[in-house]
Formats: C-alpha cells, structure tokens, sequence
C-alpha cells in the first residue's frame, strides 16, 4: 500500500525468503518496474530502496490440511481487525521475467483456482499467543481442518524499528505521514 509517493507498507505475508514482514514500511523508487493485477484493478511494482521501519510481526508458516475457500475467507475476515494478516502460499505463482517486470501475459494472468487440500499459508501475527486464540476461535468453526505443522518462517529483530531515522526525518515532504 503506497502511502505516499516514495513509502509503502507491505500488506501481505511475503515469503520468510524475502526478509521483509507484513507491516514492514519501505522507501521505493517511485517509478513503477511493473504491474500486476488483483481482480479487476491493475496495481503498481516498484523497486524497494531501502527498510525505513520494521514492523513487529513475526511470519508463521502453517501447513492446513482439508482447507476450502470458505474456511480461507472466514481467517482472513478474523485476522484483520486484529492487525494481522495471512496469504496462501500454495497459489503463489512464480513468474518469468517479462512478466515481473512489466504486465503479466496471458500464461501468467490467469485467476487463482479454487484449491482445496493441505495448503501452505504464511500468517503475520505479533505473538504466537494471539494467532493461537484466534486460530482456536477459527478451528472452532471448521474442525475438519488439520493444522499438520506450524513454525516460524520469520521471527522479529529486536531494535529494528531504529534501523534508519523516522520517514518525515528522511523525506522531509511536508504533511501528516502515520508513524
């Protein structure tokens, strides 16, 4: 999510791979490196420059078996008032170069398939106590479900927040910017 034109916070659960967390603010080039499309709106890539601030959550990697698209929903719509997040990692595409660096084409652009079965999901949390009651809550709802492993993928750094001076110290562009 671009909050201006040089920051943006990551709203999804990057794969623990990347280095970066859900919540994490980044400095961008502003100059978009692609584009890629999210039902029937067309968002912009960037280049990331720099970490500006590291955001508290940790990213869980779950292994769910039985899970449908319902019971996907139904966690997202529970994890979201409670400031966390989660993606299914077992839709993930990856892409060829054109088309990460541009507009996918028609091989790449296609919807996601309902999937069904053991899934990977990452879950951005700030505590392992707060995934846990709300998953409990969630399972409750769907107890066909199997969680059949649970780790953290990526565990926060203590002081990261610190890393670089705040994004108004930096930018300096005048304005009301969310700390």
């Amino acid at each position: 999510e671009r909050i201006d034109p040089a920051r943006a916070i990551i709203r999804s659960v990057p794969f623990p791979e990347s280095g970066y967390r859900f919540g994490d603010v980044l400095l961008h080039d502003g100059a978009p490196n692609g584009y890629r499309m999210i039902g029937d709106q067309e968002y912009p890539v960037f280049d990331t420059l720099t970490l500006l601030k590291r955001s508290r959550h940790t990213t869980f990697v779950m292994d769910l078996s039985t899970i449908t698209d319902e019971a996907t929903h139904a966690l997202a719509k529970v994890l979201f008032p409670a400031d966390m997040a989660m993606d299914r990692w077992s839709q993930a595409k990856v892409l060829c170069k054109a088309c990460s660096e541009g507009r996918s084409h028609d091989e790449h652009d296609q919807d996601a398939e309902e999937v069904t079965g053991d899934q990977l999901i990452g879950l951005a949390a700030e505590s392992e106590d707060v995934m846990d009651k709300i998953l409990d809550q969630w399972k409750a709802d769907f107890p066909d479900i199997t969680i059949n492993g649970e780790y953290v993928g990526l565990a926060p750094v203590q002081g990261a927040e610190e890393l670089h001076p705040p994004p108004r110290q930096l930018l300096n562009c005048g304005g009301d910017y969310p700390e």
